[in-house]
C-alpha cells in the first residue's frame, strides 16, 4: 500500500522519475517530471513540490501551480476564459485584457476613418438621431487630422491593441511639429474622442486616452482689419457680391461661417449684425459657438449697404425671415 500522497513512477522511454499529485477530490493530477534519476531523490523533490518548496530542478514546480494549471485546462472556450478573467478583474489582479477571437481584430485605422465618415459613421448617426449639434465640414476636417497624422504612426494596428503608452508616444510625436498649441491638440481629440466611443460601447475593455496632458499656449488672436485694409478689400474681385459680402463680414466681424449663413433681413442693423437672433434650429442652420445671441458692430456704412441690396435682391421675395445670402435653388446659401 503507497503511504505517500503522491504516486512515483518511471516511464520506460524517460530517465527521470515521474510524480502525479492528488487534488482535493482525490484525482491524480498530470504527471511531471521530477528531474532525478533515482526514486529516492525523486520522493525528495517530490516533497518538496508538496510543501511549496522550489526544487533546484527548474522544470519542478508546486502542486499549488499544478492545480492552478490543470483548472486552466478546463477551460476549452472563450466564454468560458472570460468569466475567469471578469473574476481576476474584479478582484484587482489585472486592468483588462483583449480575448483572441477567430475572427480577425478590427483594423484600427479603418475604425478612425470611418468614424469620421459623414455617411457611415454608427457615432455620427447617433449624434443626429438625437439632435446633437455636428456638421459634415467638421467630420470631413477631424477625417483629415486622421489621414494627415494619426495614419502615418499607427500603421497596422489593431483598435484593441491600443494602450495608453500609444497615445503617450503620438502626442510626443505631435509636439516636434511645427503647429500651434490648440491645432496639436484639435489633431490629438481627433483621434482620441473614437477611443472613448469605442471604449463606452464596449468595443474596447479599456480607455486608453484617460490621464494624458495636452499641450498649453496662446491661440494666434484673430485682429479685426484696419479701416485702410477694408477699404483695399472693397476694391478686390471676388466674383460676386454673396461671396465678397460674405467674406467681408469674416474679415472684419471674425464671426464664423455658419453664423453669417444664418443671418436673415431682420438681423441686419444700420450699423450692426443681432448675431443668433432668429436662429431657428428647425431649419438646420448653425447658431452660434456659445448658442448665445450677440451684437456685432459694423463700422463700415459700404459693407452695411453691401448687406441691404444683397438681401433685396433675394428671388424667394424679402420677408424679415427671409436669408440675406440666398440661393437660386432655396432660400438658404
Amino acid at each position: 500500500m503507497n503511504a505517500r500522497p503522491f504516486s512515483l513512477f518511471k516511464r520506460k522511454d524517460r530517465s527521470c522519475y515521474s510524480v502525479a499529485f492528488k487534488d482535493k477530490d482525490g484525482k491524480y493530477l498530470p504527471p511531471v517530471s521530477t528531474g532525478k534519476k533515482t526514486e529516492a531523490e525523486a520522493e525528495q523533490v517530490a516533497y518538496l513540490m508538496l510543501s511549496g518548496a522550489k526544487p533546484e530542478h527548474k522544470s519542478a514546480v508546486t502542486t499549488r501551480e499544478l492545480v492552478i494549471k490543470d483548472i486552466a485546462r478546463q477551460f476549452q472556450t472563450l466564454e468560458d476564459a472570460g468569466l475567469l478573467l471578469d473574476e481576476f478583474k474584479r478582484l484587482g489582479l489585472v486592468n483588462g485584457y483583449t480575448a483572441i477571437s477567430a475572427e480577425p481584430g478590427e483594423d484600427f485605422l479603418s475604425f478612425m476613418a470611418n468614424f469620421w465618415d459623414w455617411d457611415t459613421s454608427p457615432y455620427v448617426k447617433e449624434k443626429l438621431r438625437k439632435k446633437h449639434g455636428l456638421h459634415r465640414r467638421h467630420c470631413k476636417l477631424q477625417g483629415q487630422a486622421i489621414a494627415l497624422h494619426w495614419a502615418p504612426f499607427f500603421k497596422n494596428r489593431q483598435l484593441a491593441d491600443i494602450q495608453a503608452i500609444d497615445i503617450d508616444g503620438f502626442i510626443d510625436h505631435m509636439a516636434d511639429k511645427d503647429l500651434s498649441a490648440s491645432r496639436k491638440n484639435v489633431i490629438i481629440r481627433a483621434g482620441t474622442k473614437p477611443l472613448r466611443w469605442a471604449f463606452s460601447k464596449g468595443k474596447i475593455d479599456k480607455d486608453p486616452t484617460r490621464g494624458h496632458i495636452l499641450f498649453s499656449g496662446e491661440d494666434a488672436k484673430r485682429n479685426i482689419l484696419t479701416p485702410t485694409v477694408v477699404m483695399a478689400l472693397f476694391k478686390a474681385e471676388w466674383g460676386n457680391n454673396r461671396a465678397k459680402a460674405g467674406n467681408m463680414i469674416a474679415a472684419v466681424t471674425g464671426m464664423r461661417c455658419g453664423e453669417i449663413q444664418a443671418l436673415r433681413f431682420c438681423d441686419l442693423g444700420p450699423d450692426c449684425l443681432y448675431v443668433g437672433h432668429s436662429y431657428n434650429k428647425e431649419d438646420g442652420m448653425k447658431t452660434t459657438k456659445n448658442k448665445e445671441a450677440r451684437t456685432v458692430d459694423l463700422p463700415f456704412p459700404e459693407l452695411v449697404a453691401m448687406l441691404f441690396e444683397l438681401a433685396k435682391e433675394n428671388p424667394w421675395g424679402v420677408k424679415p425671415e427671409s436669408y440675406v445670402f440666398w440661393s437660386d435653388k432655396a432660400e438658404i446659401l
